[in-house]
């Protein structure tokens, strides 16, 4: 069965995220994850490669809390995470766009990216009113292909344009840590050029 395993130089393992020797299994004896240790800094874009069925989905899902580790620990600037709600690891910073079903297709453009203030920010603050439009500006200045369709149906977009807004939502509250599940899947090459430049800006 195919795993993940990443364990790079302990003096590496100092980031806004830090796997340390984390491993999960779906049944308790076949590992997904097998002591993964890696860690994403400041400004650095960390890629986990693999075939399908190597555990980069459980990895991801894991840091957001959605599946249970059986051993080791994610730090998030250096606070464990495996005894944190998932609502909570969202509010510390952490912006989660799955590769599927990433977007509410029956709301807009723009109520999709209301959805993504609806958990409090690091301070505890919430955006509402001026300051969330605000945010809303600077992120349709940011994704441009958006600004046009603020009220289009999300279900409606193309596979390019709704990763785009996956993106732009789970960005509203300005999280210190992206993770990004498969981002240019089925995207035509043009697109995933676009999604690229994103993921670096």
């Amino acid at each position: 069965k195919a795993s993940v395993s990443v364990s790079p130089r302990r003096s590496e393992m100092k980031g806004r995220i830090e796997f340390d020797k984390v491993s999960f299994s779906y049944n308790g004896e076949d590992k997904v994850l097998r002591g993964v240790s890696f860690s994403a800094r400041e400004g650095e874009i960390v890629a986990i490669v693999g075939p399908n069925g190597a555990g980069k989905s459980t990895l991801a899902k894991a840091i957001l809390g959605l599946v249970p580790i059986s051993q080791g620990e994610i730090y998030l600037l250096h606070q464990p995470l495996s005894q944190i709600p998932s609502h909570r690891i969202v509010s510390l910073g952490v912006g989660y766009v799955p590769q599927i079903h990433n977007v509410f297709p029956s709301l807009t453009v723009a109520e999709n990216l209301e959805m993504g203030a609806f958990a409090t920010t690091m301070s505890g603050e919430s955006l509402t009113g001026a300051s969330l439009r605000s945010r809303l500006q600077e992120l349709y200045e940011q994704f441009p292909a958006l600004t046009p369709k603020q009220h289009q149906r999300a279900g409606s977009l193309s596979g390019g344009e709704r990763q785009l807004l996956a993106m732009a939502k789970a960005l509203v509250l300005k999280p210190p840590l992206l993770v990004l599940d498969e981002p240019s899947a089925a995207l035509a090459p043009r697109l995933v050029q676009t999604i690229f430049q994103q993921i670096q800006a």
